[in-house]
């Protein structure tokens, strides 16, 4: 939910730059489907690996850029840099069960 509103809040801050805006409401919507993802089965998406399917779609993006400017444009390099940190680092609490964030999130669900 944080990468979504961040990158979503960005897009709407740079709503008068078309470039940045669309990347980053891509990127935004990108983040929306990995829950998507975690209820493919698991033949298609393995256990715990619903965010590679985020990054393809954001890679799609990518690689248009590569074809269309013969670069790819800063957003998806310093986006998708910042995405997979907090993917990881998500998955680390998830995986984890570290005590401290479960506590927190108990506490936010009450």
């Amino acid at each position: 939910m944080l990468a979504f509103a961040v990158t979503f809040g960005l897009a709407v801050f740079w709503r008068r730059r078309p470039e940045h805006h669309r990347r980053l409401m891509l990127m935004a919507s990108c983040g929306l489907t990995a829950a998507a993802f975690a209820h493919f089965q698991t033949w298609l998406v393995p256990d715990n690996a619903w965010y590679v399917g985020v990054d393809a779609l954001i890679l799609i993006g990518a690689v248009r850029d590569w074809i269309v400017m013969r670069r790819v444009h800063s957003v998806f390099l310093c986006g998708e840099s910042a995405l997979v940190l907090g993917q990881a680092m998500t998955m680390w609490i998830y995986l984890s069960g570290a005590r401290v964030w479960i506590a927190i999130a108990r506490a936010l669900l009450r």
